[in-house]
């Protein structure tokens, strides 16, 4: 019995010790993933398991934003427009942003977001929306070229 208890609980500590750098290693991948290259707004979730549950709403790309580009640096986040610009907008603009990987967390010019993946293919991230939109949460996608 001494010997089923001492297996049980070194498991539980590799266990742990296991989770704990594995949680280390994916925060130090995704922020590499996340400066690497620039990220373009898309529709198509590559990896809905990572999505909120509930009514989501995927975040439409309007025709003028599908080459829009974002590009993330230590602690600022740049957005240039492309060639198709929409009505009134800007040329390009740079925001503040800063993660918390422990929490799932991405602020981005003062507003906090969800983390639902950063991966070398795809940049997820959600927020609340009120309910009586039809909706739980509002999606928002991103991928490398």
């Amino acid at each position: 019995m001494k010997k089923i208890l001492c297996l049980v609980a070194v498991l539980t500590i590799l266990g742990y010790a296991c989770t704990k750098e594995e949680t280390i290693d994916n925060a130090t991948t995704a922020a590499a993933f996340l400066k690497s290259r620039e990220w373009k707004p898309t529709v198509i979730d590559r990896n809905p398991a990572t999505s909120p549950a509930g009514k989501i709403l995927y975040t439409p790309v309007a025709e003028c934003e599908k080459d829009d580009r974002l590009k993330f640096s230590k602690d600022s986040l740049l957005v240039t427009k492309g060639a198709i610009i929409c009505e009134n907008a800007e040329t390009g603009y740079q925001v503040t942003y800063s993660m918390d990987f422990n929490k799932r967390k991405i602020t981005i010019n003062g507003t906090e977001y969800m983390l639902g993946e950063v991966t070398d293919k795809q940049l997820k991230f959600f927020i609340r929306i009120p309910s009586q939109s039809g909706y739980d949460y509002q999606v928002y996608l991103y991928e490398h070229e």
